[in-house]
């Protein structure tokens, strides 16, 4: 009965258990000779068969000794050759089937993740009409805020684990699945965080499963590198965190989100009946440079200026899938809670002196991330030649952008925020379905080998091999770089709109300039995807078909990018009541 309770009340918990189930039915079905990797190609079975053919040529050695003056030097010659040739053959014999096992494993686990995630979706719906409900000795919170937010961050994560049962390329590792549902669970709890303590332990529960996701394939040094690079900066990150968490109880004497709130709202604090703390300017300095060293470890997470160096590496060297996970899902979760912390604390509060203080410190710091983020990705990104760096730059840009809704500090910002990140998330699942659709490609130069999909040079001629797809391209990029009427345009319309008559004029001026400059570079995918080029007039590259699943998702979100302009009160409506649940 308790357990059940705590499903009801936190379905994390029925997460968890799921969680342990797939972990042991991974461990006890994968294949034995895929267990033990050296290398992603040495097997058992491959190694005992090349041992054994190493056997026979030493006994033709051994004859060649016993009886080189009567065999001919053609006979070791092709037996030399007879050996060789049956290695590789034994070799690409083992490559296909640890191909086909791969994918075959890595597609039922996908199925797997993505009933789990379902179950878990129908648990956080069946909270939809719950207030404020403190669980787990006041460390979450349950309210229509955070189930909303939860649902969102599943809906991505289904979408994901949909492209990742579809992969063309295997990824030798069946935790690419349970990765990412342990992130999502460190996103789920993270979001209904009311504790410092249980926002950090959840940050690092997904932390923890990312920088694995990043060092996934083990056969590449850029995945190792990305892996490292990441871990290394986000222990860094932590360590702001821990110090800022630190500050805040030293100074404040508790880790809760609403005593914290009571302490910034009121001059004075009851700590216990008749006993009264008076709380002076030095503990409100203390509390607001332990904030910031908070904020420091989540413009981190965001991969905003400047703490963004390990973004482009990570998000080249991460396999395609794991840099749709990276660019949409933790996005959704840490803004969030950001905006659970400044709006309950700092935007709420505008008479109080507090908030002088949040003008001098926190402002300033949020107004040099966003400005750096939008004037970096922007002109940084004209120099991109690789896929997944110019998508780094631009998750960047678009970071800015909605920082700039926070800084707006009201509802109108808060709801913006909500809107740009549906429909970045919208666009940005479209974008990688249709990267990892055409993920390999028969090339120019080597018309019988597969080529991966890693130059932006490499999509010429997309539109002659499928001129669907071509258009299909052509306006997800047209509504990430905000031209009119896709729903990208109505996004940045909506955020710029709230920020200028909050009254931040530069940094709106700024975003909008950079906005029209930064349609260069989604305009040369355009141009490489469509138009014939010289050089290529000959010939052109054959991609290879796309699955359904593929079709259906870029199916859902062209119309979603086309129509949205026809109706858009749902969504409107759904952003600006998420933004009164969260206020009031």
């Amino acid at each position: 009965m308790n357990i059940y309770l705590y499903i009801m009340s936190l379905p994390e918990a029925f997460l968890i258990c799921a969680l342990c189930l797939l972990l042991v039915f991974g461990v006890l079905s994968w294949p034995k000779e895929n267990l033990k990797i050296v290398a992603p190609m040495f097997y058992a079975r491959p190694f005992a068969r090349f041992v054994s053919l190493r056997r026979n040529k030493q006994a033709v050695e051994k004859k060649k000794l016993q009886f080189g003056s009567g065999l001919s030097g053609e006979f070791f010659a092709t037996s030399d050759m007879l050996f060789q040739r049956h290695l590789a053959i034994s070799r690409d014999q083992s490559k296909l089937s640890v191909l086909i096992d791969g994918l075959a494993q890595i597609k039922r686990f996908s199925w797997l993740g993505l009933h789990t995630l379902l179950i878990t979706f129908y648990l956080v719906f069946m909270q939809v009409s719950v207030f404020d409900k403190l669980i787990f000795l006041n460390f979450f919170v349950v309210d229509s805020y955070a189930v909303y937010l939860k649902l969102l961050i599943l809906i991505a994560t289904c979408i994901i684990l949909v492209l990742t049962s579809q992969l063309k390329k295997v990824i030798y590792s069946f935790e690419l699945v349970l990765l990412i549902l342990f992130a999502t669970l460190g996103m789920l709890l993270l979001v209904s965080s009311y504790n410092l303590l249980s926002f950090y332990l959840a940050l690092e529960l997904q932390s923890f499963a990312l920088y694995i996701l990043a060092a996934l394939r083990r056969d590449s040094e850029f995945s190792t590198e990305a892996g490292l690079k990441y871990f290394i900066l986000g222990a860094f990150a932590s360590g702001f965190l821990l110090f800022g968490i630190s500050l805040i109880y030293g100074f404040s004497g508790t880790l809760h989100f609403e005593e914290l709130f009571r302490l910034l709202c009121l001059s004075t604090y009851e700590v216990l009946p008749g006993e009264v703390l008076f709380f002076s300017s030095i503990h409100s300095v203390g509390l607001l440079v332990g904030f910031t060293f908070v904020f420091v470890g989540l413009l981190f997470k965001l991969g905003a200026v400047p703490f963004h160096m390990w973004l482009p590496d990570v998000y080249e060297g991460a396999p395609l899938i794991v840099t749709c996970f990276f660019a949409v899902v933790p996005k959704i979760a840490i803004f969030g809670l950001c905006c659970r912390l400044l709006f309950n604390t700092f935007y709420s509060l505008p008479e109080l002196p507090l908030n002088d203080y949040f003008s001098l410190v926190l402002q300033p710091i949020l107004f040099f991330s966003a400005f750096g983020s939008i004037l970096l990705a922007c002109f940084v990104g004209l120099k991109q030649k690789k896929i997944k760096r110019l998508i780094a730059y631009s998750a960047m840009g678009h970071v800015g952008y909605m920082l700039l809704g926070v800084l707006s500090g009201s509802i109108a910002g808060l709801s913006a925020i909500f809107l740009y990140l549906i429909i970045y998330a919208i666009t940005s699942l479209g974008l990688f379905s249709l990267t990892l659709s055409t993920l390999q490609f028969k090339g120019i130069t080597t018309p019988n080998k597969s080529k991966n999909l890693i130059f932006i040079g490499d999509l010429y001629l997309v539109a002659s091999s499928n001129p669907l797809l071509g258009i299909t391209f052509a306006t997800i990029l047209f509504s990430m770089a905000g031209i009119p009427p896709l729903s990208g345009f109505i996004a940045k319309f909506i955020l710029f709109f709230a920020s200028f008559n909050a009254g931040v004029y530069f940094l709106t001026s700024v975003a909008i300039l950079a906005s029209v400059i930064s349609c260069f570079f989604y305009i040369r995918f355009v141009k490489n995807a469509t138009f014939v080029l010289e050089k290529f007039n000959s010939i052109s590259p054959v991609f290879y078909s796309i699955s359904c699943a593929h079709s259906i998702i870029l199916g859902c979100v062209i119309f979603f990018l086309l129509f949205f302009i026809l109706y858009p009160g749902p969504l409107f409506l759904f952003a600006h009541n998420l933004a009164f649940l969260f206020v009031f």
